[in-house]
């Protein structure tokens, strides 16, 4: 019969629980392991969160007194605990060419966007609990033709991590109906 001390087996199976627990253990920090820790809220003027596939319509064009009327302001807020990059996708328009649109998102405003168009086009940083900016909106100009029905912009908000991974996609519509 094979004699061992008390002390050797209980160091052996502590060995074996290390080596057990180290080799199940991950220190990826990789962006797939931290996607709860990059959250966007697209919040509207009074606070209430977009939801994805709002459409929000207008009645009124971009062109009125403070050019209030027609706009369509939005505000970026990371509710997670680390930095995120937030860009924003022209996904697609209908009835029109999209020569007569306002697009603000700090620290640009452009008044001319194409589908596929995005912006920032390197993004904009926003550190955790904190919002982008109080001045980003939309706006458009565009009056149609006689034949018009609506105007459509659809646009995508998305974080991108520095591989180019794109997560937390929300796209809302701007949407134009002449009287």
């Amino acid at each position: 019969m094979l004699k061992t001390k008390p002390g050797i087996f209980l160091v052996a199976i502590l060995l074996f629980s290390t080596v057990l627990i180290t080799s199940c253990s991950s220190d990826d920090d990789s962006p797939s392991q931290n996607q709860d820790n990059i959250v966007l809220n697209v919040e509207k003027a009074d606070g209430s969160l977009f939801v994805n596939g709002e459409i929000i319509t207008f009645n009124q064009l971009g062109s009125g007194n403070g050019r209030d009327d027609g706009k369509l302001k939005y505000f970026l807020k990371n509710v997670g605990n680390e930095d995120i990059n937030v860009k924003i996708e022209v996904a697609d328009m209908r009835g029109t060419d999209g020569s007569l649109f306002t697009f603000c998102v700090q620290p640009i405003c452009v008044f001319d966007v194409e589908i596929g168009d995005i912006y920032p086009p390197n993004g904009t940083l926003i550190a955790p609990n904190q919002y982008n900016s109080q001045d980003d909106y939309f706006i458009n100009n565009d009056p149609g033709n006689a034949t018009t029905t609506s105007i459509e912009y659809d646009l995508r908000f998305y974080v991108e991590d520095e591989s180019g991974n794109q997560t937390n996609d929300i796209t809302i519509t701007y949407k134009y109906m002449p009287n």
